[in-house]
């Protein structure tokens, strides 16, 4: 038969290797404690970190977005504002040439009409000189005609190419701040995407 103190030293060693054990398992159990705490405030901390991110980033983004809007009112008004003083401007220049038209015409009539006048009278034998100094005249006026006429339209061309290129910049000044809005727009798209 087995010793009884045999037994109890067995019993006492084999209790104290499961004291051991179990003390391992309290250090455990505490170290993964410790873990489930610092792991909580870590998401806690990263959610108050998050939301405030998430918040300022929908300010600035409503900001931009205000900012941007403005920018663009402003410019529109500035472009249709330069567009009504060009059309303006446009408008009176056309105006003043045709009455400056008008008014050499009505010196041309005249001027034939003098001229008629003078073939009526026969002046020739007398005048040779006067005659070549009259048709000179007429051909200068004709020249001076010719070369207003000439003058008129070479401005009405240039006026109406200025007003077109005028058009084709408005119209690329919309489409650059249409791609702007874009970009910017895609740039903070891919920013809180």
């Amino acid at each position: 038969m087995p010793d009884i103190n045999d037994a109890s030293k067995s019993l006492g060693k084999i209790e104290k290797e499961i004291d051991k054990e179990i003390s391992k398992i309290k250090s455990a159990t505490e170290l993964i404690e410790n873990a489930h705490q610092n792991t909580e405030q870590t998401i806690n901390e990263a959610e108050k970190v998050f939301n405030k991110f998430n918040k300022d980033a929908k300010a600035d983004f409503n900001k931009t977005q205000g900012d941007l809007k403005k920018l663009v009112d402003n410019n529109k008004k500035i472009s249709d504002d330069l567009l009504n003083q060009l059309k303006k401007a446009t408008d009176d220049s056309v105006k003043e040439l045709k009455e400056i038209d008008k008014s050499t015409k009505k010196v041309v009539e005249k001027v034939e009409s003098l001229l008629n006048k003078l073939e009526k009278i026969d002046f020739q034998k007398r005048f040779d000189n006067v005659d070549t100094t009259i048709s000179n005249v007429t051909s200068r006026l004709d020249n001076v005609e010719s070369n207003l006429n000439t003058n008129l339209k070479n401005q009405f061309k240039l006026l109406e190419n200025q007003l077109e290129e005028l058009k084709q910049n408005y119209i690329y000044v919309q489409i650059g701040l249409v791609a702007i809005g874009i970009g910017v727009g895609f740039l903070l798209y891919k920013f809180w995407a």
